[in-house]
């Protein structure tokens, strides 16, 4: 079972970490590009490239998660 953490932001911290997250995605698909040409074949760059996946997938997911409570909370 998978557990979950809950964490309580300000919105005003919120929205600075979406900023945030959103420019770190941006980053990561530039280093994507960089290090992960389709030729690619050297371990290292593979393990590199996988890394930088993991990190791109987990980025999205929790500026998923603040754009819906930003949105839902969008009142208050």
């Amino acid at each position: 079972m998978e557990q979950e953490i809950k964490l309580t932001l300000k919105r005003v911290d919120a929205e600075v970490l979406v900023k945030s997250l959103e420019h770190r995605k941006q980053r990561l698909c530039d280093i994507r590009r960089e290090i992960c040409p389709p030729e690619h074949v050297e371990p290292y760059e593979q393990e590199e490239c996988a890394y930088f996946e993991q990190e791109d997938q987990v980025v999205e997911r929790v500026l998923e998660a603040l754009r819906v409570g930003l949105e839902t909370n969008q009142g208050g």
